[in-house]
């Protein structure tokens, strides 16, 4: 086992440690929660598994074992994905267990089981220290899936899954018997569950999760990166021409299904042809090249951006973002649009309401309706007005109520809370 760590400065007397797999994505934002506890008063620190950071505060992971043990793991791991089941213990999972009890903390927090942890470990992940559990997606209460669409046999057993395709994709329909395992830890665990909107709340409330005590928890962002900046120089630093109308787009793939790509393009392309050419969409991530012959609009794909600063030159330089999921438990991306100042088009679904409240901060389409999405686009692009508007709500609504301060504040409650009950 490789440990590395750099101590940094006690903030405060109790010490909460955050479980993270990978700097990326989504997980720079749970760092970003974590680190703002210090300004609470909490030792706050994290424990990162294949990654890097500079700060002082996070303990970087290497967990290393004997090669025969390692292709032992690995061979139990792929026969059980041939028979459709997912995420069983590795011998990191063991190390990990072992390692957690040698350090020094008061409260666990897990930030997702399927990234930082097999759920078959939590009876003894749990056992360490009072255990603070975020559920990030349905995948903690279903046999297999992040989303369950239309499919509600998660509340009793799954089983028969109509959407065995849907991510994470399984070779055979063993759902039944990974929704039995996770009961049957959950059932020998003792945490805390932390849901990010209404929408996942509900969801809890009927699921396998339903005993444990529950503490909703919006996301958050940092309204100091976040912010609206000037447009103009926005634009002339990402080349768009000043006189466009621009549509913002932000997805890892295009062609997920989940993140409604293909509703987007329909939305698009039967748009006037007058106004196709007022427009250019602005795209953040992947498979967005070749669209533009597509959908009779210029198309601007930047690719990938992992740089915060970056990405909030680019929400200020849109009019619009455009957010066509068709599930989300909450939706970030939206979230760091409207801090910036920048309204967002949405469909009715998961847990988008919470932030996109239509004529204040945007509009919220029918879902599945490409039709509504792009009557969306039209009354608000065409009306600068109420654009103007809201943008300011946007940006006040973001700061009153899903602001990284905030978050801090209410989850540091929560960690004295447990603290109190365990003494």
């Amino acid at each position: 086992m490789c440990f590395r760590a750099r101590v940094g400065i006690n903030a405060g007397h109790m010490k909460v440690l955050t479980l993270i797999k990978e700097n990326r994505g989504s997980w720079t934002s749970i760092m970003g929660y974590a680190l703002a506890l210090r300004e609470q008063g909490i030792d706050s620190r994290v424990l990162l598994f294949n990654g890097y950071h500079e700060s002082p505060y996070i303990t970087e992971v290497t967990l290393k074992s004997n090669k025969l043990v390692r292709k032992a793991f690995y061979e139990l791991g792929r026969f059980a994905d041939l028979f459709g089941l997912s995420h069983f213990p590795n011998i990191a999972h063991i190390k990990l267990i072992k390692l957690l009890k040698e350090m020094e903390f008061d409260i666990l927090h897990i930030a997702s089981a399927r990234m930082v942890s097999s759920y078959l470990t939590f009876p003894w992940l749990t056992s360490i220290k009072p255990t603070i559990f975020s559920v990030t997606s349905m995948w903690a209460f279903t046999g297999h899936c992040h989303f369950s669409f239309d499919c509600d046999r998660w509340k009793t057993g799954c089983g028969e899954c109509p959407h065995l395709n849907i991510s994470p994709s399984v070779k055979r329909n063993a759902t039944h018997v990974e929704w039995k395992m996770k009961n049957w830890a959950y059932s020998r665990s003792k945490f805390f569950v932390v849901t990010d909107s209404t929408w996942l709340t509900e969801q809890v409330r009927e699921s396998m999760l339903k005993s444990f005590p529950l503490y909703p928890l919006f996301e958050a962002v940092d309204t100091k990166i976040y912010r609206p900046l000037d447009k103009k120089r926005c634009r002339m630093e990402l080349g768009i021409p000043l006189d466009k109308k621009v549509l913002m787009f932000a997805s890892v793939q295009l062609n997920e299904f989940r993140k409604g790509g293909d509703l987007l393009i329909k939305a698009l392309k039967s748009m006037p042809q007058s106004m196709k050419r007022e427009i250019l969409l602005l795209c953040m991530g992947q498979g967005t090249v070749n669209i533009t012959e597509t959908l009779g609009i210029e198309v601007l794909n930047l690719g990938y951006i992992g740089d915060h600063q970056r990405k909030a030159i680019c929400y200020s330089a849109a009019d619009l973002f455009l957010f066509p999921t068709r599930a989300d438990t909450f939706g970030i991306v939206s979230i760091e649009s409207q801090a910036c100042g920048t309204p967002v088009v949405s469909f009715n679904v998961g847990g988008v309401p919470d932030h996109v409240r239509p004529g204040i901060t945007g509009y919220l389409a029918e879902p599945e309706s490409a039709e509504d999405f792009r009557n969306g686009i039209i009354e608000l692009i065409e009306n600068r007005s109420m654009l103007d508007a809201m943008s300011q709500q946007c940006r006040d609504s973001v700061v009153k109520k899903f602001s990284l301060e905030l978050y801090a504040q209410r989850f540091s409650y929560l960690c004295r809370s447990l603290e109190t009950n365990a003494a």
